[in-house]
């Protein structure tokens, strides 16, 4: 009846969503792993190097340490994965499910 279509409606809407969220926070996920975190490593590394030359200061190498800690912890705020990195993990209709980062089908 009605009832049913309501849930229906819900699920597939519920479904919509989540898919959303997951297409974003992969798209998100590799950002940060493939051009943000190491741009900051990078700029961490020249201004360390340039500090024990003399060519930076204290607080210059401060700022880029904090810059690319900054960049790891939005890194993990993205994503809810596995320790090794590889896995997305995500709720749906109250199932969990995983989906490999460098892509596949999802397992529940």
């Amino acid at each position: 009846g009605q009832a049913g279509q309501v849930l229906g409606l819900e699920a597939q809407a519920e479904l919509h969503k989540t898919s959303a969220r997951l297409r974003d926070a992969l798209r998100r996920v590799k950002l940060y792993r493939s051009t943000l975190v190491p741009q900051g490593e990078t700029v961490y590394g020249s201004v360390l190097g340039s500090y024990q030359t003399g060519e930076a200061t204290l607080a210059q190498v401060l700022l880029a340490q904090r810059d690319l800690l900054e960049l790891q912890l939005g890194l993990v705020d993205v994503r809810d994965v596995s320790k090794d990195g590889s896995t997305l993990y995500f709720d749906l209709l109250g199932d969990i499910y995983s989906l490999p980062i460098d892509g596949g089908a999802p397992r529940g």
